[in-house]
């Protein structure tokens, strides 16, 4: 039976589980390190149009919208890991008056510029917090 919204692709996937499970997580894998559809299909070794009907369905997409966010946070987790390598760096080059006065410069600027940037978004998460509270509130 065919619930309303399901794609013959997600009821494929419902019934026959664990393979095509593993399919798609082949292909999204493909996906996350390809830079084109089509270097993707090739990649997982298959079709550009079955690329293109399994990014119809709405499974399909979760599943791969949940890689790309891991992907991401794994990123992020190695940004936010090496964040005072960073920072001592851009400090030792801003503060050596041996390196060239270019390179002090830059140092400078994009310690500044991640300055704002951080300052910013806390002020963007105090404004979200508040407005947070006086919505909760007013439910109360």
């Amino acid at each position: 039976m065919m619930v309303p919204g399901m794609t013959a692709e997600t009821k494929r996937h419902a019934m026959s589980g664990s393979r095509t499970r593993g399919r798609w997580l082949k292909i999204i894998a493909a996906m996350l390190v390809s830079r084109t559809d089509i270097e993707a299909a090739a990649h997982a070794g298959i079709s550009i149009r079955t690329l293109y009907r399994l990014k119809k369905d709405a499974e399909f997409q979760a599943d791969l919208q949940a890689a790309r966010d891991a992907q991401l946070q794994s990123a992020v987790n190695s940004l936010r890991g090496n964040a005072n390598l960073f920072v001592d760096t851009l400090t030792a080059i801003a503060g050596n008056e041996k390196e060239h006065g270019n390179a002090r410069v830059r140092a400078a600027e994009v310690g500044m510029n991640a300055l704002a940037r951080f300052i910013e978004l806390e002020d963007i998460v105090r404004r979200l917090q508040r407005l947070e509270a006086v919505a909760d509130g007013g439910r109360n």
